[in-house]
């Protein structure tokens, strides 16, 4: 049930938070899911290190230009803003810097940085028999676990 799934999700949030402020990193990376942008709003303002270092690796274009309607897309615009307004932020690749310059996802004179990681898929391409597929698939498997 929705109920019993968000309650996981705030213990295991409570418990990686607790961890963090533990430690008391200099630098926290964190990657792809808004989930982790709360993270790290929720270690600053709990933390006594006001020097920590929040870094958002954004790995994913978050939708397609038809698939919302703009209302929607400036909805999710100013709550990226937002989340993202305490992050170093970094792209990895033009496609995804791209968009959120498309879609305004940072703060105007916000700086980023782009570090390319990649796929060439024009690679794998020339190794697959190309005459008989239409497409191939990627995937990208990944999970926040606890420190």
């Amino acid at each position: 049930s929705l109920p019993a799934k968000a309650e996981f999700i705030l213990k295991k949030t409570n418990k990686t938070i607790k961890k963090l402020l533990d430690i008391e990193p200099d630098i926290i990376n964190f990657h792809t899911t808004p989930r982790e942008l709360i993270l790290g709003h929720s270690f600053l303002k709990l933390s006594k290190n006001k020097k920590t270092v929040l870094i958002y690796t954004d790995q994913l274009v978050r939708f397609q230009k038809n698939e919302i309607c703009f209302f929607k897309q400036q909805l999710l615009a100013v709550s990226f803003r937002k989340l993202y307004s305490k992050f170093h932020h970094i792209y990895v690749s033009n496609s995804v810097a791209n968009f959120a310059k498309r879609y305004s996802l940072l703060e105007k004179g916000y700086k980023s940085r782009i570090i390319e990681n990649t796929v060439d898929v024009n690679y794998f391409k020339k190794s697959l028999n190309t005459s008989t597929l239409d497409f191939f698939k990627i995937i990208y498997p990944a999970r926040l676990i606890d420190v």
